[in-house]
């Protein structure tokens, strides 16, 4: 039931795909280092951050900059009943565009929305009532961050996970080879077991790979 549900939802979205699109493009060029990419992320991308989740014990989730809700929507429609989703999203723009949706959508009522930085998921998941998340998954512009916010950020989400928690990050190609997405890289090895890198994800602009760390090495 709940797959069907899914795939009608993303039927019927076709529609709005277009207003999204050119939302998401005015947003870029006036807020860059916020938004990250000129188009939002394609069904591609989302289905590569999200097909290795473990859905059924899922309790909890944060989504870092849910943007206008690629993410977001296919979260909310795939987690179950009792799982515990978090949106954090900094752009005031695309942060009341989604609210306006998700509060009158009964799809997407049990999303948690915060105006808010990722900096605060601390205090966010006090509020919450959430000691540890499952998963954090990010669409943050990370090649945009200093390496000081990179660190702050990583630790700060490092305090809210367990041994098995997971976080999936989207790395847009163009930016790999930069200095900021190698410091990037190299705090999640430090601070994960496993990292892995997907294949490319051609059909989304700009093309991406998924980052998937499992294993925090350090945790409370």
């Amino acid at each position: 039931m709940a797959f069907v549900r899914y795939i009608y939802v993303k039927n019927n979205m076709t529609a709005e795909k277009l207003l999204e699109s050119l939302n998401f493009a005015g947003n870029f060029t006036k807020f860059p280092k916020e938004v990250g990419a000129i188009l939002p992320s394609s069904s591609f991308a989302s289905l590569a951050m999200l097909q290795g989740i473990d859905w059924h014990n899922l309790k909890s989730i944060a989504e870092y900059g849910c943007g206008t809700g690629a993410f977001t929507r296919d979260i909310a429609l795939r987690m179950h009943s009792q799982t515990k989703l978090i949106g954090i999203e900094i752009n005031k723009n695309f942060y009341q565009k989604l609210k306006n949706e998700f509060d009158v959508s009964p799809d997407f009522q049990r999303v948690n929305l915060y105006h808010d930085s990722v900096e605060n998921i601390g205090q966010i998941c006090e509020k919450e009532n959430i000691r540890y998340l499952d998963c954090v998954v990010s669409g943050l512009p990370w090649t945009f961050f200093s390496k000081e916010l990179q660190t702050n950020i990583l630790q700060k989400t490092l305090e809210v996970m367990h041994s098995e928690s997971r976080f999936i990050a989207i790395a847009y190609l163009h930016g790999i080879i930069t200095p900021a997405s190698k410091h990037f890289i190299r705090l999640l090895r430090t601070y994960f077991k496993n990292v892995e890198f997907s294949k490319i994800v051609w059909r989304n602009v700009p093309p991406a790979r998924v980052i998937t760390c499992k294993n925090p090495k350090t945790f409370n």
